[in-house]
């Protein structure tokens, strides 16, 4: 008899293995619910608006809006792509809903709409999803997090990004006023209201709460943020001390259009070996500045082309582009980085400065493949032992400096299992 329990415990385990081993998506550890890419052969990923680049990827349940994802594949060879879709709560948790109670279709999809570039230098294969399909179709507001995998590779994950489908019912007025305290120079804050009229909200102290964006970014975010007090059918958040940001300056921008002559930031353009060569005025520290206003895109890019202006998703070419940062000493005990959209506001190897010390004086430099359009930028510092990246050492704040802000409300009324959003909207600070 023991020797029986023995061998079933042994095949039960055996077995459990052999599920987790070929489940793959289990296998490689806890995905992210964030927006990043885990492969190194995947590049200029844009999610947004369909038909609007810089946009928020969000879908607006009235208008029946909806999300376009595009990447390339720099391996440049056709692969099988399956997507999903989760519902989380306003945290970016994962929601305790099960998938039929939130989607309609299947549980996962083939990303099917694919073209190889068309005559480039550098091949790539290029991939486009539109959301809702055919396939998948949302039947819940909320936050949504999108999961790419390649099934050829046991259902390897190879990108996340985060939307929004929202029903667009509570109005939102925004309120910027001047920065109080020791950041009043350096920092945008400001309150604002949530109409409830013709919206029955029973507690909306417990009931609603609000996330704010700065500049379409999560990763500095202020998410759950609860409701001062109420007024009639008014919503009231004039907690300006928690709503406040770091207003950073205009971002640093570089034109890569063209490869054949050069634009405004362009020092030189060379023939590589395998591409085009495209060599940034260097830059400068920004720190101790004035501040001077010009049109950017808020750290985000787009894809643009003037030698192929008719299709730069297919025709567009990949530049090695060289950024220079000039500074007499390295910062001790610490890290630069190029940080924007292009990199989904993180702190990647690939955007890594390194130090040159000459007699001339230093700099900091480093290159990236990078597909021709536009594109905004920064330099942040990361510090040994801190857990903060600093964004002020090398670009500085100044309060007038033009940014965008999205607040997103949600609600989730007693005894709720999900977190809606019943409204949003987004401005920008010079327009308050």
């Amino acid at each position: 008899m023991n020797t029986c329990l023995l061998f079933m415990n042994r095949f039960w385990l055996i077995l459990f293995v052999v599920c987790v081993q070929n489940s793959g998506v289990y296998a490689q550890g806890p995905e992210k619910l964030i927006d990043t890419v885990y492969t190194d052969n995947l590049s200029t990923v844009v999610f947004s608006k369909t038909g609007i680049p810089l946009s928020l990827p969000t879908i607006d349940t009235k208008s029946r809006t909806s999300v376009t994802l595009t990447f390339d594949d720099m391996d440049a060879d056709v692969k099988q792509y399956v997507y999903q879709v989760q519902l989380c709560n306003r945290d970016w948790t994962p929601s305790s809903l099960e998938y039929s109670e939130y989607v309609e279709g299947f549980t996962e999809a083939k990303i099917i709409t694919y073209q190889p570039g068309y005559n480039t230098l550098i091949p790539y294969e290029h991939y486009s999803l539109t959301l809702p399909n055919q396939d998948i179709r949302f039947t819940k507001s909320g936050n949504y997090l999108l999961k790419v995998y390649e099934e050829s590779k046991g259902k390897k994950i190879v990108l996340t990004r985060r939307f929004m489908l929202v029903e667009p019912t509570l109005g939102i007025l925004p309120l910027l006023s001047p920065a109080t305290g020791a950041n009043y120079n350096t920092n945008q804050e400001f309150s604002f209201s949530v109409s409830t009229k013709n919206f029955n909200v029973s507690n909306p102290l417990n009931e609603i709460r609000a996330s704010v964006l700065q500049n379409g970014r999560w990763d500095n975010a202020i998410v759950n943020l609860a409701p001062k007090y109420v007024q009639g059918d008014q919503i009231q958040y004039d907690s300006k001390e928690l709503i406040s940001f770091p207003a950073g300056k205009e971002f640093r921008f570089m034109d890569l259009r063209s490869y054949r002559s050069r634009t405004e930031r362009m020092k030189k353009i060379e023939r590589g070996p395998d591409t085009w060569e495209i060599y940034l005025i260097p830059d400068v520290d920004r720190s101790g500045q004035v501040y001077i206003k010009y049109k950017e895109i808020n750290g985000g890019f787009m894809v643009l082309s003037n030698d192929e202006p008719d299709d730069p998703d297919l025709k567009g070419e990949y530049v090695r582009t060289h950024f220079a940062l000039l500074r007499h000493d390295s910062i001790e005990d610490a890290s630069v980085y190029i940080v924007g959209k292009l990199t989904d506001w993180q702190l990647k190897e690939d955007f890594k400065m390194n130090f040159h010390d000459t007699k001339q004086g230093g700099f900091y430099e480093t290159t990236a493949l990078l597909k021709q359009g536009v594109y905004d930028y920064q330099y942040a510092v990361k510090r040994k032992n801190d857990p903060q990246t600093d964004f002020s050492t090398l670009e500085g704040n100044w309060f007038e400096a033009e940014n965008e802000y999205t607040i997103f409300i949600y609600y989730r009324p007693f005894g709720a299992r999900y977190d809606r959003i019943v409204g949003v909207v987004t401005f920008e600070s010079t327009q308050l």
